[in-house]
């Protein structure tokens, strides 16, 4: 092939053979290798120099605890474990009771609930219409006291047993 224009001809010369290329990648490595070996020589002259620091270091943070003084941590440690699981327990045992207790209450729906709030409410008005009827009309107390020694009688049963549920 005959190469007639300069540019192509320059073109040419700037390539390199096969050999003059494996030659130039061969120095590069070469340059490499020179300069990886002098990394790993400062590492290891700096691992020689630092490698007593680490045992001067390693001795000076060992902590030596006198005989006496690790008994005296131990027996204070137990106490401290006894006082925890004792306040654990206590606590426990207390939740326990509360739930113990939760299991004896009677959960009924909010619509029931308002309903016989309801009912009893227009009960209690009843009655005390019927009371007034009776004072007012009749000028008769019978029913006044009658109905006042029933409510007098409920309230002294009702504390009656919440005291002896409260005792237990």
């Amino acid at each position: 092939m005959k190469i007639t224009n300069t540019e192509d001809l320059r073109a040419e010369l700037d390539k390199f053979s096969l050999e003059q290329e494996r030659d130039r990648k061969e120095k590069e490595v070469n340059k490499e290798i020179a300069v990886l070996t002098e990394t790993l020589s400062d590492i290891n002259d700096t691992i020689g120099k630092l490698s007593p620091l680490a045992d001067a270091l390693k001795e000076a943070s060992a902590v030596h605890i006198p005989k006496d003084v690790e008994s005296q941590l131990i027996t204070l440690a137990k106490a401290q474990g006894t006082l925890a699981a004792d306040t654990f327990k206590s606590k426990v045992e207390a939740t326990v009771k509360k739930a113990k207790m939760a299991d004896k209450r009677v959960s009924i729906p909010l619509p029931a609930a308002y309903c016989l709030f309801i009912v009893f409410f227009f009960l209690a008005a009843f009655l005390g219409l019927v009371i007034a009827a009776n004072i007012f009309l009749f000028h008769s107390m019978e029913l006044l006291k009658l109905i006042g020694f029933s409510v007098g009688g409920m309230v002294v049963m009702c504390a009656a047993i919440l005291y002896a549920g409260h005792q237990r």
